[in-house]
């Protein structure tokens, strides 16, 4: 056997042993890193981005978001031009259930970017690792340091403890929190998005003008975001049989309803119907008749 044969035989075993390659997807895939709480960063899946069709929410926040990456993407000279620190911060307030994290997988896949799951602790001590990807605190309003203060006190909070790389424990502050964001700690080339169920909860100097670039409420699902995402699941725009006007109701509800009777498109147009009645119904008065349901039991 000649040596070209033996290597083509060891490159064809080598071969075999690749995994598969994946089967085309229309959606793009992004990766998703999480902070190990020593400063350093690690691999947790690849997940599936979310393409602006996919996306259920107020089409003019699709806009604005698509129109702010731009600018953002495009113009790193212009902001190292003029001293300004090169990120674009968003925080996404609204009630459970909204697309909050939906949105910041749609910011991922529309950037190619990695997507980092940290906690506000984590943020400071991971700035170095950040450029060119993306930092995603979630339900920040839960975090002790971020919780809005009963007075003027400085933001020297404490917020719990995290390793550097070299092992050593560190206390991390509201302050050290803020200056991550956009003060001298704060990370080159990367975009952070925050979100919050309760931004009423959450320390007012992370709500001030210039602290994140963004604040954007996510609301409740309209009639035709509603009628959109059936269509969309079913693949079917000649659906019929929808309310004349749905009250708004939350993407979770609407999204559950069909994966309930996912094979069901009638099923799912009468579930919705009946739950939009319920909801036009007002709260006072479904009150009183859960009562009178009640007492006639």
């Amino acid at each position: 056997m000649t040596q070209e044969t033996a290597l083509e035989k060891f490159n064809a075993l080598i071969d075999t042993m690749k995994p598969p390659k994946p089967v085309a997807n229309k959606n793009p895939v992004i990766e998703i890193l999480r902070a190990n709480g020593k400063g350093e960063l690690e691999y947790v899946k690849s997940d599936t981005a979310r393409r602006r069709e996919s996306v259920f929410t107020s089409e003019n926040i699709l806009d604005h978001i698509d129109k702010r990456l731009e600018e953002f993407l495009t113009r790193k000279k212009w902001y190292e031009d003029r001293g300004i620190p090169y990120k674009y911060a968003i925080l996404f307030h609204g009630i459970p259930g909204t697309g909050k994290t939906t949105l910041a997988k749609y910011i991922a896949g529309k950037c190619e970017r990695q997507l980092v799951t940290l906690s506000p602790t984590e943020l400071s001590l991971t700035t170095p690792y950040l450029a060119g990807r993306i930092a995603l605190m979630e339900d920040i309003d839960c975090d002790m340091s971020t919780m809005a203060r009963s007075d003027d006190s400085p933001p020297t909070r404490s917020m719990g403890k995290a390793k550097d790389t070299k092992g050593n424990f560190h206390s991390a502050s509201l302050g050290d929190l803020l200056n991550a964001i956009d003060g001298i700690n704060s990370a080159s080339d990367c975009i952070i998005i925050a979100t919050t169920n309760h931004i009423d909860k959450i320390d007012p100097a992370l709500k001030r003008k210039g602290r994140f670039d963004d604040v954007i409420e996510v609301k409740p699902l309209e009639h035709n975001e509603i009628v959109r995402m059936v269509k969309f699941f079913f693949e079917d725009d000649s659906l019929t049989g929808f309310m004349t006007k749905y009250p708004p109701m939350t993407g979770a509800v609407a999204q559950d309803i069909i994966l309930q009777n996912y094979d069901d498109p009638t099923r799912v147009i009468k579930d919705l119907n009946n739950l939009g009645e319920k909801l036009l119904v007002p709260p006072a008065i479904r009150k009183t008749r859960k009562k009178t349901t009640k007492k006639d039991n």
